[in-house]
């Protein structure tokens, strides 16, 4: 893409010379003559000129795109590098837990943490299966018959007394509750002390992930940015292609102007020069200063300009080159 664009910004350039060349020549041309001939190729030239201006912009644009599309490979430009790999060899070079996985001393570490997690489950379990032994046993062991069947001035210190009894038949389910809870408090004492030997591990671990994750998602992102950037090559091909050919034509309509303007100045040479043409230009063209002079000398004035515009033609190196020159 950036050969091709190179070739049309050059062809571009030569043609937008070629047509200002004509423009010049014209110019002069049109200054000593004004017939139908000369005011059709001025016609045709300003159309070439208008056409030449015009696929000039869209060159200028597709310079732009071209930068842009720079920009986007100088960004991914390392990503896609790695596009380029075998598949196994691109996973490999991921970050990876696999060290992490296959440590010894953190496999131990996570048998325990494991161990732990487990004996947190029983615990709870137990717990859940005491509660409900001990709503249901409470639930059955009515006391509102022995109360009924109590005197009425029964003291409160009795009653007091009488609850205190009845609630001990369930002492058992109660001790095994605080037992539960007691081991549940040794077991989270051992979490804490888990998480402070394997946290450091944990650091790298999580750090090793984000990377892995991180990377993946560069991954992705490059991998799309590549196949838009190919689709957009392949759209500047295209354009570049089609911007050639109109390039192509429109060279060939400007070598054509060119030789219809060589074939007018080369009939203005052995063209006599009609009074008013040497009146008009006269004070208007420099160099023409000659043709106040005899015949034979504004012939000769004449050809001098004509060869010099034809050398400038064919030398574009003296473009530079003055009339007094």
């Amino acid at each position: 893409l950036a050969k091709e664009s190179t070739d049309v910004e050059a062809e571009s350039q030569q043609i937008t010379e070629l047509v200002g060349d004509l423009k010049i020549r014209l110019g002069a041309l049109s200054a000593i003559k004004s017939d139908d001939r000369v005011k059709s190729i001025q016609n045709q030239l300003n159309s070439l000129i208008e056409r030449s201006q015009g696929l000039t912009s869209m060159v200028q644009g597709a310079r732009n795109t071209n930068l842009q599309l720079r920009e986007i490979l100088g960004q991914y430009l390392d990503t896609f590098k790695r596009f380029t790999t075998p598949m196994e060899k691109l996973v490999a070079e991921l970050p990876s837990v696999n060290p992490f996985v296959e440590d010894e001393s953190l496999k131990e570490t996570m048998n325990k943490a494991k161990r732990l997690f487990d004996k947190v489950d029983e615990m709870r379990r137990q717990r859940t299966d005491f509660i409900t032994q001990l709503r249901e046993a409470l639930h059955q062991d009515d006391i509102t018959g022995d109360l009924l069947a109590s005197a009425v001035n029964r003291e409160q210190s009795d009653l007091e007394e009488l609850f205190k009894t009845r609630l001990k038949k369930h002492d058992y389910l109660v001790g095994l509750l605080r037992q539960n809870l007691a081991a549940q408090e040794n077991i989270e004492s051992a979490l804490i002390d888990l998480n402070a030997e394997f946290a450091p591990q944990a650091i790298k671990l999580r750090e090793t992930r984000q990377k892995r994750a991180t990377e993946l998602e560069q991954l992705v992102a490059s991998g799309k940015a590549y196949a838009d950037v190919v689709q957009k090559c392949q759209e500047g091909l295209r354009f570049y292609e089609e911007l050639t050919r109109r390039l192509t034509e429109l060279q060939k309509e400007v070598e054509q102007v060119a030789e219809r303007l060589a074939l007018e100045e080369s009939r203005s040479v052995v063209e006599p020069i009609p009074p008013r043409a040497i009146s008009s230009t006269s004070s208007t063209m420099p160099g023409w200063w000659l043709i106040h002079f005899r015949h034979g000398r504004v012939c000769v004035s004449y050809i001098i300009n004509s060869s010099f515009i034809l050398l400038r033609e064919l030398f574009p190196e003296s473009r530079q080159m003055s009339h007094n020159t």
